[in-house]
């Protein structure tokens, strides 16, 4: 079963589906609605903060043409950036978020708990919205 993340962050794509222009704030707002519409309290920030680098770098794809905002400077950013390449040059790899965190970790020789960011990543990676 997917996790929280991974259901909030397919939910707010559907909502950012419907907007022409996409920055930090409006993408912002949706993850909090899709937080409140699923009884959720809190604002976690790495989820968040990994989904919104993602949008904001230009890797998710839109059922229509959106305006963004582009923003590479986060730190969410470079593990997820390191997460999409690896799950291009292996695109049918069955890896679960807290392995492909690890092999993230390992490339980037960094040491983290892990805090929710490859579960965004995964479910746009299984839903086919990653460009």
């Amino acid at each position: 079963m997917a996790n929280q993340f991974y259901q909030i962050a397919i939910q707010t794509i559907g909502k950012l589906e419907s907007q022409e222009n996409l920055n930090s704030k409006i993408i912002l707002d949706a993850w909090k609605q899709s937080l409140v519409e699923n009884n959720k309290n809190y604002l976690k920030g790495c989820p968040k903060n990994a989904f919104t680098s993602i949008i904001l770098n230009n890797h998710v794809k839109f059922e229509n043409q959106k305006n963004i905002d582009l923003d590479t400077d986060s730190k969410e950013y470079e593990y997820c950036r390191e997460a999409l390449n690896i799950l291009r040059n292996n695109p049918h790899t069955s890896l679960k978020p807290l392995e492909l965190w690890k092999r993230v970790l390992n490339n980037l020789n960094l040491t983290r708990s892990h805090q929710g960011e490859m579960d965004v990543v995964m479910a746009l990676w299984k839903n086919n919205k990653i460009k």
